[in-house]
């Protein structure tokens, strides 16, 4: 009892099982074959870790109680991932260089459900589920840049350097023309 399939996506998974029968010990394998079978001896162990990996896993469990009667082989599955997504897409982007002080950046990206953004040299913010623009307004003249990370389902976040960056330069100066002078000639 206690196992079950895991169909949500997770960097590692730790199964745990027990027996009805008092004095149950059992035997399991842990690998990517839907159709294992447990082999060796009998332990009281009811648990079983994997913590790597990328794909399906199956952890295959076999229980024999205490006048050596075995029961079937019990099977779970979990979907493992451990691999980062690796982009995300940024889009909206402001011209460059532009006179606008506010923008509204959409972020996307494969397997990417959520990200966290930092502006200029600030450290990043909160993460937030993708869908949600990244909206900056009230920005100042001069040099700015974005940089994104995604995350995916499972947890696995993105490195520093694979980090969406984009930079841009804001001017709202207001060019002053040229007056006229007015010194008549003659």
């Amino acid at each position: 009892t206690g196992l079950s399939d895991d169909s949500s996506p997770t960097m590692s998974k730790v199964w745990d099982w027990d027996s009805s029968d008092t004095g149950a010990n059992f035997r399991f394998t842990v690998d990517q074959n839907s159709l294992g079978i447990p082999s060796g001896t009998y332990d009281v162990v009811s648990t079983a870790t994997q913590n790597s990996g990328d794909g399906t896993y199956y952890v295959h469990v076999q229980a024999i109680d205490s006048l050596g009667n075995e029961s079937s082989v019990f099977t779970a599955s979990a979907l493992l991932d451990n691999t980062a997504p690796a982009t995300v897409t940024l889009s909206n982007l402001p011209s460059n260089p532009t006179n606008q002080t506010t923008t509204d950046i959409s972020v996307s990206g494969t397997d990417v459900t959520n990200y966290m953004t930092k502006l200029d040299s600030g450290s990043f913010g909160a993460e937030v589920p993708v869908g949600t623009n990244i909206t900056l307004s009230g920005l100042a003249d001069g040099d700015h840049t974005i940089e994104v990370i995604g995350r995916d389902s499972a947890g696995n976040y993105m490195t520093l350097a694979s980090a969406q960056t984009y930079s841009w330069t804001i001017d709202t100066t207001t060019v002053t023309p040229p007056s006229s002078g007015g010194g008549g000639g003659g």
